[in-house]
């Protein structure tokens, strides 16, 4: 008897490169996540770095009308004492 049965065909050869493909393709995604990842962080402290900067300018500013106030408020006093006859600043 012949051999009948026909024999089994080959599997393709870019078959074989299939799992060093993969790994290749995943260690991609994983570099590019990282990098993004990074990227992310960079950009979340130059934020960070500028609120704390604006927040500290705010701080002096405000520092500053507090001064501008209480000048104000003492001028504003030395005004009144002055207009105010003797005889009212010895009731209070």
């Amino acid at each position: 008897m012949a051999d009948t049965e026909a024999p089994a065909p080959a599997a393709p050869k870019w078959l074989v490169w299939m799992p060093a493909l993969a790994l290749l393709v995943t260690l991609i995604g994983a570099v590019l996540t990282g990098g993004g990842y990074i990227s992310k962080q960079d950009d979340h402290d130059r934020r960070i770095e500028a609120l704390e900067r604006r927040e500290s300018e705010d701080r002096e500013k405000r520092s500053e009308q507090i001064v501008d106030i209480r000048e104000r408020t003492i001028r504003i006093e030395a005004r009144l004492d002055a207009l105010v006859p003797d005889e009212r600043r010895a009731a209070r």
